[in-house]
């Protein structure tokens, strides 16, 4: 399902087929299709697993700074700078905390 050597980005199911990089978990949503193989279905926890937890991360980081409860109105040039000193920050909060 994973491509090595590429970055991949996590999205809800509702995304299905966006296609790569995005990896959203596997579904059968037309009822004549077989089940989910059990590789697929564990496939689908460790997505979940892993989606939970980074949203977890942004919900905390979300609560610890106020500039990312809001619309984001600075520079978008720093934009990264701010998201990336945001996640050292929540980690540092976390760490110590």
């Amino acid at each position: 399902y994973l491509k090595p050597g590429l970055d991949h980005i996590l999205f809800d199911g509702i995304y299905n087929g966006v296609g790569e990089p995005f990896i959203c978990p596997l579904s059968r949503l037309d009822r004549r299709a077989p089940r989910l193989t059990e590789t697929e279905k564990a496939f689908n926890r460790i997505h979940r697993r892993a989606r939970v937890g980074i949203e977890h991360s942004f919900g905390r980081m979300k609560n610890l700074w106020k500039i990312f409860s809001k619309p984001y109105s600075l520079d978008l040039e720093l934009l990264d700078c701010v998201v990336r000193c945001g996640v050292v920050l929540t980690n540092i909060h976390k760490t110590y905390n």
